[in-house]
């Protein structure tokens, strides 16, 4: 029969669903396949009798298949197809009231009476399924929050998720039992794929999500239920409750092992992906925005750790504190990596990580010898700009109150830091760690007030030329991170009307800068932004857009969305906040990281698998570039010192270095001093754009239709600036997923895949309208050769 030799890609082994061009095993024809197809009316296509072949292959291949009663797919080509059982002719489904079928994207019902009845009746059938040894299972394709079974018949369920009382996501779970049994749903295991349980014994339940097993459950058996097993509600048939979340499978049948579920999830996931091709379409004829690229933080000198205080012993700072080979290295090999010369620029935070000071404590200043001459070759050699960007401004221009007292710093005189550096530290730690800007009230000495925004604007065009003939090219100028936290760390509260002021007077200086309007012979042109937190709603916002010659220089608004980023749909979701009342100004995100409950798996009701994050952080790119029309974005640090918590390095960071005298780390225990290494879960997650050109690049639209999909596995395309085409994929989901990319200009492109262990690995070809399997926690670029 047509169709039924599978060719599968085995490259990644730990996924065995896993499917590619290349070669590998062939799955033969299965009886069992041949008999059921017999069965269907109509006749299925070639694509469906491959997965449902494959299908049969891999229950047999587990040793779940002899155990199963009664399998139902839900997702199918025709709704007869749904209402047939894979292992036998018995327990045909019927429905009084027919639940919503699409073709190939599962059913869902009403909520009040459509559900199908699988004629299972657990008292009667004689199967596997028995009292003390039984198996039921559900495989949701969406993630809807609701309080009703999606199958079941009395002390039979599965609920695969609400919200507790608490608001925590749960999984409620009955196997021939009276009370439910509820286990947690951690945020990265959404209700969708397989839910399932098995009862072991007359007092043992396990309850599962997909591969992993979440909880064994000491609860006593009941008899079995006398009333039929419903798909898509539960219950009884005389009192059901019925499901609104689409249905893609059924499976009601013995025990089945931990390794068998593993097996199941890892097949059905792979049947799914094949019957549910969503097709992304490019439009090349209409281009959007200009993508400048991917931005970044660099952490050139240290604090202490989570976000603590300034500490003049804590000496380390990337580059300096690498090796001479190693920051060649970290040059071509992160810095500037990729086809289009790497990241666009990189914000350097000064006042945090740039704070040594001139003697008068009114401009920045080199604090580590060499630290300039370090950032100088990075930059040279890689082309990458800066963003000069305000934690604190220096401690000339603050006023702070520590322990009660207010300090000032244009009456604080700056301790030398050599002879006295505990001094220097305790004046940088009272004036740079919180507090406000220093200025004269506007009212009561509007003279002063003006003199001293002078002063402190050409303080910092001093400042900005500096930087610029010393350590790089400044590329963009950001008045103030997050202006208005003060905080144990370098920080700064302004006013509106001290943003507006501000900027009144500085933008001016640096537009008449020299010094600034080129670099290496080259013309700069400073980009202006007021601050990073709130974009065009942020401190002074109002009073910028109603002046028309200030707003003119505004070149984007910037955000932090820090505590959304574990979801990358909230940018899906919120789009049109995050953009509205702009005044025609692009908006973008200036820093994305995951805090610390995100990495812990000990904090089970927040922790976030790797694979998870990694994809997810990809999505975050792809979706304020394609939903906010972003000109580029930002994760935080390229480098963390190995020093700090491991939730920094695998949240924050990415790479990990270790600074001299430091010592091993466990989870790194072969980086030597003055050597760095990548943290996979975050560089993977950019180093597919950066490889592939996203730097200069234009971004093309690129649609699916589908909403639902598109919150799972995300898509995005862009036309290099050398002419390339190149689609990018980032699926999140716990599951493969098959895409069909439409559209493509003509030529020859090659498939290349980003997961936890590959790093760019080659899956040969790929064409124009090809049928693409993408396995979880997975991001594949289709580029144009």
């Amino acid at each position: 029969m047509r169709g039924l030799a599978k060719t599968v890609d085995k490259t990644v082994d730990r996924r065995p669903y896993s499917r590619g061009r290349g070669g590998g095993e062939v799955i033969p024809p299965q009886d069992e396949a041949t008999a059921f197809f017999a069965r269907m009316t109509p006749a299925p296509s070639a694509d469906a009798q491959t997965a449902i072949n494959s299908l049969y292959y891999r229950l047999k291949q587990c040793g779940a298949y002899p155990l199963i009663d009664a399998l139902y797919l839900g997702v199918a080509e025709a709704e007869a197809h749904i209402r047939l059982n894979l292992k036998s002719a018995s327990f045909a489904m019927t429905a009084t009231n027919v639940p919503t079928f699409a073709a190939n994207q599962g059913f869902y019902g009403n909520g009040t009476s459509h559900v199908y009845n699988c004629n299972f009746i657990p008292s009667t059938a004689g199967g596997n399924f028995t009292q003390n040894n039984a198996s039921i299972a559900t495989y949701i394709l969406d993630d809807r929050n609701e309080n009703l079974d999606d199958v079941g018949s009395d002390n039979v369920c599965i609920r695969s998720r609400f919200q507790d009382g608490s608001n925590n996501p749960v999984m409620v779970a009955r196997i021939n039992q009276v009370t439910s049994s509820t286990v947690d749903l951690p945020p990265s295991k959404t209700g969708s794929g397989l839910c399932w349980a098995s009862r072991d014994d007359a007092n043992t339940i396990r309850v599962g999500k997909g591969r992993t097993k979440l909880a064994t459950v000491s609860v006593a058996s009941s008899a079995l239920s006398a009333n039929s097993v419903l798909f898509g509600g539960g219950r009884s048939v005389t009192n059901p409750g019925f499901s609104k979340r689409r249905q893609g499978a059924l499976i009601i049948g013995a025990s089945l092992t931990d390794a068998m579920w593993q097996a199941i999830s890892d097949a059905l996931d792979e049947y799914m992906a094949a019957m549910q091709v969503i097709t992304w379409t490019m439009n090349s004829a209409a281009p959007a925005q200009v993508l400048q690229g991917i931005g970044i933080e660099l952490q050139s000198d240290s604090i202490e750790g989570d976000g603590g205080g300034i500490q003049e012993s804590n000496t380390a700072s990337l580059p300096l504190g690498l090796s001479a080979s190693e920051q060649t290295r970290f040059a071509s090999q992160v810095m500037g990596f990729g086809s289009a010369g790497g990241f666009v620029d990189f914000r350097l935070a000064m006042g945090l990580y740039y704070r040594g000071t001139s003697s008068d404590g009114k401009q920045f200043r080199e604090r580590l010898p060499g630290q300039n001459a370090a950032i100088k070759a990075m930059c040279d050699a890689t082309g990458v700009g800066i963003a000069f960007t305000h934690w604190s401004p220096p401690p000339y221009y603050k006023q702070n109150t520590v322990s009660g007292t207010t300090y000032h710093g244009s009456t604080y005189p700056r301790p030398d830091p050599v002879s006295d550096p505990t001094g220097y530290n305790t004046y940088l730690r009272r004036l740079l760690q919180g507090g406000s800007l220093d200025a004269p009230d506007k009212v009561a000495d509007p003279t002063g007030y003006a003199a001293w925004m002078t002063a402190f604007a050409t303080d910092t065009v001093a400042s900005m030329e500096y930087i610029h003939q010393n350590v790089g090219p400044v590329r963009k100028f950001v008045a103030q991170n997050e202006p208005l936290f003060s905080t144990t760390y370098p920080s700064c509260v302004w006013t509106n009307q001290q943003m507006y002021d501000y900027l009144k007077v500085v933008v001016p200086l640096i537009r008449a800068s020299s010094i600034l309007s080129t670099y290496g012979g080259q013309a700069n042109t400073v980009a202006i932004v007021s601050d990073d937190l709130s974009g065009q709603t942020g401190v002074g916002s109002t009073l910028i857009k109603a002046d028309s010659a200030l707003l003119a220089e505004i070149s984007a608004w910037s955000w932090h969305k820090i505590d959304e980023v574990w979801d990358a749909n909230y940018i899906f979701d919120n789009f049109t906040t995050l953009t509205a009342n702009a005044s025609s100004k692009p908006v973008y995100s200036s820093e994305n990281e995951y805090f610390d409950p995100r990495v812990d798996p000990s904090q089970t009701r927040t922790y976030m698998e790797p694979g998870h994050r990694m994809t997810n952080l990809a999505m975050q790119v792809m979706s304020w570039m394609r939903n906010c029309a972003s000109p580029i974005w930002y994760p935080i640090h390229i480098g963390k010192p190995s020093t700090g918590p491991v939730f920094e390095t695998d949240g924050r960071a990415m790479t990990i270095w270790r600074p001299t005298g430091a010592p091993v780390r466990a989870d790194y225990p072969n980086l030597q001093e003055g050597q760095f290494d990548f943290v996979k879960v975050n560089w993977h997650a950019v180093k597919g754009f950066l490889a592939h050109g996203i730097k200069g690049s234009t971004r093309i639209p690129f649609t699916s239709g589908n909403n639902a999909y598109e919150r799972e596995c995300y898509g995005m395309a862009f036309v290099t600036a050398g002419g390339k085409y190149v689609a990018a994929f980032s699926n999140r989901s716990r599951k493969a997923t098959g895409v069909k990319a439409a559209g493509l200009p003509a030529g020859t492109y090659k498939r290349m895949r980003y997961d936890l262990i590959s790093g760019g690995l080659d899956m040969g070809a790929v064409a124009n309208g090809d049928r693409v399997l993408i396995p979880a926690d997975t991001i594949e670029f289709f580029v144009q050769q």
